[in-house]
């Protein structure tokens, strides 16, 4: 599933897309419609629909009860974007194709992360542009 915009007379729409495959071809269905992009994010209903998603996810964290003193003892945590796409890259079973391409090569480094910090970090920039509202310039 993916956020789509669609501009319609000069203002922006804000879907909720699945993709799957019938007969072969790829088709994609709206599976829900936030309205115009603007209202959704200044009305709140966009950040309760993704709070309430991101209850789902384990290892998520509430910002709101840590305290200031807490975050100094936290050298990396996955938010946003990063843990999402974490969480999708296992659920499809990417990272252990990976591992087992690489079975019996002998790299220094972890190449499945290495993969997955490449495109973790283009998801994220596309996500900033999509927030930031360049996208739609």
């Amino acid at each position: 599933m993916y956020f789509k915009t669609s501009t319609i007379k000069g203002k922006t729409y804000l879907q909720l897309v699945e993709s799957y495959r019938k007969d072969g071809q790829v088709k994609r269905r709206v599976i829900a419609r936030f309205g115009q992009l603007e209202k959704a994010i200044n009305s709140g209903a966009l950040e309760r629909f993704l709070t309430s998603g991101a209850r789902m996810l384990k290892n998520t964290i509430n910002f709101s009860e840590l305290k200031e003193d807490d975050i100094s003892s936290v050298t990396h945590m996955k938010v946003g974007t990063e843990l999402v796409f974490d969480c999708v890259w296992s659920k499809l079973g990417i990272d252990k194709e990976i591992l087992t391409l690489c079975s019996g090569k002998n790299f220094d480094f972890s190449v499945e992360r290495l993969m997955f910090s490449a495109r973790s970090a283009k998801v994220s920039r596309s996500y900033e542009r999509l927030a930031s509202g360049q996208a739609f310039r």
